[in-house]
């Protein structure tokens, strides 16, 4: 009977139409579940403001839900993501490393019992699951030393899968384990959407977002173009950075016919890529223990 997790959106050139009118609906809603035999928490209610520019100064605002005075916040959680008011997803990146030291936690634990495929299930469920969700969304949003962090994480991660030293090359183990590195996920995550959207097998609300980039009758051509991103798409936009992947990408990327097949050639791309790694040092401390090891296998 609870009215869970109802969100509202509501814009407006001017806050304070925008408050006059998000009131005005308040009152409409409460109606509304009044009416269905609806009960809403009232103090768990609360609303968040997404000003056109993050350094803008916003006055006193209030909003009710019928006779009680609404919190405002500054963050809030839709659909599992953190979004805040500046839209930079700091908040949700946040919570996601947590997330993924506590699958580190895990890993540590298991790391001398349980064999490769038990501790990869590990990884999949505690680690990768969080990294993954929704990270075309927020993806692009992440600040260098953001991605510093997380990829720090990922690759200790993934040595714990091998029980590899704690120093030692995560490309050859990235191409083992086929796990894509974060630093390609926002560009393979592009490449799968942008495939999908042009195969028509997305929403068709992005189609009123991003526009029709083909003709129907032209798929397989048109896949192979590269496409004029919409001036109202400015650098730092999630579009511009998804279309700006796709036309700087390889074109055997955009002569693939399906989604399904743009997931496989993506991830043949990043595992020969890891696999023919070389290190650029000449004096790498990780590849000479590396050969020691290897010598001391061979003479065993």
């Amino acid at each position: 009977q609870f009215a869970d997790d109802s969100n509202f959106l509501l814009s407006d050139q001017s806050l304070e139409n925008l408050m006059k009118r998000a009131n005005t609906e308040l009152k409409k809603v409460i109606e509304y579940f009044e009416s269905n035999k609806l009960l809403v928490s009232k103090h768990k209610c609360s609303y968040m403001i997404v000003k056109p520019k993050p350094r803008m100064e916003i006055g006193e605002t209030e909003l009710f839900m019928g006779n009680d005075k609404m919190q405002k916040v500054d963050t809030l959680k839709f659909l599992g993501i953190l979004i805040d008011e500046n839209l930079n997803f700091d908040k949700h990146i946040e919570k996601v490393i947590s997330k993924l030291r506590s699958g580190i936690g895990a890993l540590l634990r298991v790391k001398h019992t349980l064999n490769y495929k038990s501790k990869h299930l590990i990884y999949m469920g505690l680690f990768k699951s969080h990294l993954d969700y929704c990270f075309v969304v927020w993806g692009d949003k992440i600040s260098i030393g953001q991605m510093k962090e997380l990829s720090i994480l990922q690759k200790r991660a993934v040595r714990l899968l091998f029980s590899a030293r704690y120093n030692s090359h995560t490309a050859p183990l990235f191409a083992l384990s086929g796990i894509t590195p974060i630093e390609e996920m926002f560009k393979k995550e592009s490449l799968i959407f942008m495939s999908k959207y042009l195969s028509e097998k997305q929403p068709k609300a992005f189609k009123a977002i991003i526009g029709d980039l083909r003709e129907p009758s032209k798929l397989r051509d048109s896949m192979k173009k590269t496409f004029k991103i919409n001036s109202k798409f400015k650098k730092g936009n999630l579009f511009y950075e998804m279309l700006s992947n796709w036309n700087t990408c390889d074109q055997k990327f955009r002569d693939t016919k399906t989604p399904r097949e743009m997931k496989k050639l993506i991830k043949e791309h990043i595992i020969e890529k890891n696999r023919h790694f070389e290190c650029p040092h000449k004096k790498c401390f990780s590849c000479k223990q590396s050969k020691v090891k290897n010598q001391k296998t061979q003479i065993n």
